[in-house]
């Protein structure tokens, strides 16, 4: 076992609390920081899917700025062909 010096701390609501110590006790963990550390560990050492979730999510919001982007180019010509009665610019 190796030596634990460093410490992770960080908030949780009463709901998210609670459903870790659930299971944690449905785990049989000794304690609820015992569960969540080697949830972590197994996370992080299992081929890390949480990484490649995180890459697609980040895939389709780039995607889905993209399209914004689009989008908002439109409105502006739009609004650009409004101001000048329908004119074309050039």
């Amino acid at each position: 076992m190796h030596c634990r010096r460093r410490l992770i701390s960080f908030r949780l609501s009463d709901e998210e609390y609670d459903r870790l110590k659930r299971l944690s006790a449905e785990h049989g963990a000794q304690s609820l920081s015992d569960f969540v550390r080697s949830r972590m560990c197994a996370m992080t050492e299992a081929g890390e899917p949480w990484e490649q979730e995180l890459d697609c999510t980040m895939k389709e919001f780039g995607k889905q700025t993209k399209g914004l982007l689009t989008v908002v180019e439109q409105m502006g010509h739009l609004l650009r062909t409004a101001q000048h009665g329908g004119r074309r610019e050039g």
